[in-house]
C-alpha cells in the first residue's frame, strides 16, 4: 500500500507537489508543512550519521513505544539524512523516551517533541 510497516496516516515533510515516498516509512505530503499521522503526539530525533537514521526508519517503524505504533521515516528537510520525524506515540511520551527507542539504532544527537 505504500505505507511502511503498515502506519497509515503517518505524514512528514517534502518538498514540492504531489506524494513522495519517503525512504524507511510512510509517505511524505510534498508540501513542506508538518503533516504528521492521527492520535498522539509528534517528535523528532537527529543521528550522528545519516546510516542510523536509515536504519531507524528501516527497523524501528511501526514498532510500539510507550502502548503506540509509531510511524518514522527520514526528515526530507534534512540536509544530510540524519533527522527521523516521528508520530503515533501517545501523549506522555518524554523526549527521553524518543532517545531511549532509537538508541538502538546509533548515537542520538537531539530527541525533541512537537
Amino acid at each position: 500500500d505504500g505505507y511502511g510497516g503498515g502506519c497509515k496516516g503517518g505524514y512528514g515533510y517534502g518538498y514540492g507537489g504531489g506524494m513522495n515516498k519517503g525512504y524507511g516509512g510512510g509517505k511524505f505530503n510534498g508540501k513542506g508543512k508538518k503533516g504528521f499521522g492521527k492520535g498522539g503526539i509528534s517528535g523528532e530525533v537527529r543521528f550522528d550519521n545519516p546510516a542510523s537514521a536509515q536504519q531507524a526508519a528501516t527497523s524501528l517503524n511501526g514498532s510500539d513505544l510507550n502502548g503506540g505504533k509509531i510511524c518514522c521515516g527520514i526528515d526530507l528537510t534534512s540536509q544530510d539524512g540524519s533527522k527521523l520525524w516521528i508520530s503515533g506515540f501517545p501523549y506522555g511520551t518524554s523526549w527521553q523516551d524518543l532517545k531511549d527507542h532509537f538508541g538502538q539504532c546509533g548515537n542520538i544527537v537531539y530527541a525533541g517533541l512537537r
